[in-house]
């Protein structure tokens, strides 16, 4: 039987691993809150929007970083997978700080807690821009 010692480094480890494979993964992470806002994102999210720094980005809201021609898409998009119960994927340009967009696909779910309540989301966010488009 493992002691609350034992159990206790299993969870920092575990926490260690989640963190590290965030880092890692050459995609953008999002994680926020159920209001749209931003607590935490990998560096690929950062050198993907070019020019804000981390601490620029959290706090702010997920939707100041879409482009505004498909802001309006971007907000039905979210409340429709808030009501459904279940994330989507979907493609938007996102405005980068010198006024040029890039296209993403941006796959978003809810982070839940132990009695499947919705507590959060996480977007996995790829880079379209230098991929051809068929």
């Amino acid at each position: 039987m493992a002691t609350p010692e034992k159990n206790e480094d299993k969870l920092k480890l575990l926490m260690r691993a989640i963190v590290t494979l965030i880092d890692l993964n050459p995609d953008g992470i999002v994680i926020g809150d159920l209001n749209g806002h931003i607590i935490e994102v990998n560096e690929a999210i950062v050198k993907m929007l070019d020019g804000p720094k981390k601490d620029d980005i959290l706090g702010k809201h997920i939707l100041d970083f879409v482009d505004n021609a498909d802001r309006d898409r971007a907000t039905q998009d979210s409340l429709d997978s808030l009501f459904s119960d279940r994330g989507k994927t979907e493609k938007y340009h996102i405005a980068l700080k010198n006024k040029k967009t890039i296209l993403v696909e941006v796959m978003f779910d809810f982070i839940r807690d132990e009695n499947n309540r919705k507590i959060g989301f996480i977007d996995i966010v790829k880079n379209l821009s230098n991929c051809k488009e068929s």
